[in-house]
């Protein structure tokens, strides 16, 4: 079963954290769930974000937490200067 309201079992509601949902026949928070971020099975890697060494998933999005040198984190993506943002994010 993969209904939010019977994940896995009848009866087996998803209520943990901001987004719940049930992915795999287990209950996920879609808002900050590295392997479900934002959908089931949507991975939150450094892969999805250009130049990024480390990510998290905030509010369904997966934001870089560290850069590459010659880089910084603006607003989640890695940016060569802070006037200057590349796609990433």
């Amino acid at each position: 079963l993969v209904d939010r309201n019977h994940c896995g079992a009848c009866g087996n509601a998803c209520s943990t954290g901001v987004d719940p949902a049930c992915c795999g026949g287990g209950c996920v928070d879609l808002d900050g769930s590295a392997d479900n971020c934002g959908a089931c099975g949507r991975r939150c890697t450094t892969a999805a974000v250009q130049h990024s060494t480390a990510v998290a998933c905030a509010a369904g999005r997966c934001l870089a937490t560290a850069c590459a040198t010659g880089y910084t984190v603006i607003d989640g993506a890695c940016c060569p200067n802070a006037n200057v943002c590349g796609a990433g994010a």
